[in-house]
């Protein structure tokens, strides 16, 4: 990813990331900050310092997780419902932990984008915390988990707005 952002010609570049993703664009702001615009969390793990998926998912993600492990314990199959492009997801990654330094000169735009409070949601209260922080935008595309698959149009919507709004 950081090839691709430094082969960039200079646009400000967002980095997008569903659920697990949330993980990913985190990490990758923490050290290519300075060379991003904004962070969009879809329906994703918003983590600090130390975090791991697991110590930020729900009951019932976690009794999911080992479920969909239980084949060779150290993938996590898909759970049924999904896109089927999706494949399995190492176990190990859920539950190792990131390391953030926080860099205080990278004043990232953050927006986090609910899928709603679908059955089993481990985001329910993170939407409503971020809600409260004055840093963050929330959008709110009430259809469950796998938003760019069930309305896709207003998931661009929304993309499309941030991309023009200079907060």
């Amino acid at each position: 990813m950081a090839d691709i952002i430094d082969r960039g010609d200079g646009t400000p570049v967002a980095l997008c990331g569903h659920s697990y993703g949330g993980m990913v664009i985190a990490g990758v702001a923490d050290r290519l900050g300075d060379r991003l615009d904004q962070l969009v969390f879809i329906d994703a793990y918003v983590p600090d310092d130390g975090d791991s998926c697991w110590s930020l998912t729900s009951d019932s993600f976690w009794e999911l997780f080992i479920a969909g492990a239980r084949a060779d314990g150290r993938r996590v199959a898909v759970p049924e419902g999904l896109d089927p492009r999706a494949r399995p997801h190492p176990l190990a990654s859920f539950v190792q932990s990131i390391r953030l330094e926080d860099n205080p000169g990278c004043a990232l735009k953050r927006t986090f984008i609910s899928g709603g409070a679908w059955r089993g949601s481990p985001f329910v209260t993170l939407t409503e915390r971020l809600r409260n922080d004055p840093g963050r935008r929330v959008h709110e595309i009430p259809v469950g988990h796998n938003i760019a698959r069930r309305d896709p149009h207003s998931l661009a919507a929304v993309l499309g707005a941030l991309s023009s709004d200079p907060a």
